[in-house]
């Protein structure tokens, strides 16, 4: 096994420690005193997903 195949895992948990000691607990708090969207905000951005959903299922039945 070669060198890069040896270290990469360390370097991904490297990674994900970082996040979940540094930019974790700062996620918490923006998303306990941030702010809140409306219902027709969640709305919108349900049916942009649903629109984006049905585009890809167009292209994925087209070929």
């Amino acid at each position: 096994m070669d060198s890069f195949g040896t270290i990469a895992p360390f370097l991904m948990a490297g990674v994900l420690a970082f996040f979940v000691i540094k930019i974790l607990p700062n996620a918490i708090q923006m998303i306990k005193h941030g702010p809140k969207g409306s219902s027709a905000e969640w709305l919108n951005g349900l049916l942009l997903l649903a629109a984006v959903g049905a585009f890809v299922f167009f292209l994925m039945s087209i070929t």
